[in-house]
């Protein structure tokens, strides 16, 4: 779509508020240190890019038609130029990634809930064995009934073992 130069500035006032609130020594403690070198460099590029911007003024200076009258003799050539840059429009590209983006966002998110659900499954899994474990009795003072009473496929496989 086309912008005139006030939907310009409207795109400048929220590309200057865009991605304020990035709190980057919280996303430095979730990457690894080698990683952090790299976050380092991209912190650098958006600080001077969002400098960039701010220095931008929200709508372009005017350009002073009277003056360049006053000073070129052929005045219908300056009113040919003013009509000129009147119709001037700026061509922003559509979006047509943004439903993309989300969509692989909200995949995204599901495949990692998915995960941390099986995670926390494994993790009591493995909570459970481990409490298992301690409820043993220690080695040295267990009998070979006393540890195949809880492990009745293992006391079949050695019973077969030892009848052949």
């Amino acid at each position: 779509p086309a912008l005139d130069s006030s939907g310009l500035a409207t795109h400048i006032i929220m590309a200057k508020q865009l991605g304020r609130s990035i709190d980057w020594t919280a996303l430095a403690q979730q990457l690894p240190r080698s990683a952090r070198g790299d976050l380092a460099a991209l912190r650098n590029t958006y600080l001077s890019v969002q400098q960039s911007l701010t220095a931008t003024p929200e709508k372009p200076a005017p350009v002073d038609w009277d003056s360049y009258k006053a000073k070129v003799t052929s005045t219908s050539y300056v009113d040919h130029l003013k009509k000129q840059y009147d119709a001037l429009k700026f061509e922003f590209p559509a979006d047509t990634l943004s439903a993309e983006i989300a969509q692989k966002e909200k995949e995204t998110l599901a495949a990692a809930s998915k995960e941390a659900a099986a995670v926390d499954a494994n993790a009591k899994a493995l909570a459970s064995q481990l409490a298992s474990v301690h409820a043993e009795k220690a080695l040295d003072t267990v009998t070979v009934k006393d540890f195949l009473e809880d492990k009745p496929e293992w006391k079949k496989e050695f019973d077969t073992e030892i009848s052949q």
